[in-house]
């Protein structure tokens, strides 16, 4: 029982380390640092936004954007980032029980 929490603490980390490499690699598109025009970052990009857009919209829905005027934050990377550690410590609370 212990191995299969520890497989579902494996992937949560996975999945919120997608979460963090999105948030980095969306910065660098906006800032245009990497090379928009690259196969390989258009390759990472996409996998990325696939794998975490599901989670992300769905947070979207319950928390919708914040902003002033025209500035518009997206909080739900934060927020699911949040839910995922929250989980996390109570799988490990599980484990230990």
């Amino acid at each position: 029982m212990t191995f299969l929490f520890k497989i579902i603490n494996l992937i949560l980390e996975l999945y919120s380390n997608m979460i963090i490499m999105r948030i980095i690699i969306s910065f660098l598109y906006t800032y245009n640092i990497v090379n928009t025009y690259n196969v390989f970052v258009q390759t990472a990009k996409q996998i990325l936004y696939n794998s975490t857009e599901p989670l992300l919209s769905l947070t979207r829905r319950i928390m919708p954007l914040l902003g002033i005027n025209f500035i518009k934050i997206d909080l739900s990377p934060i927020i699911s980032l949040i839910a995922i550690y929250i989980l996390q410590c109570f799988l490990k609370f599980l484990i230990l029980q």
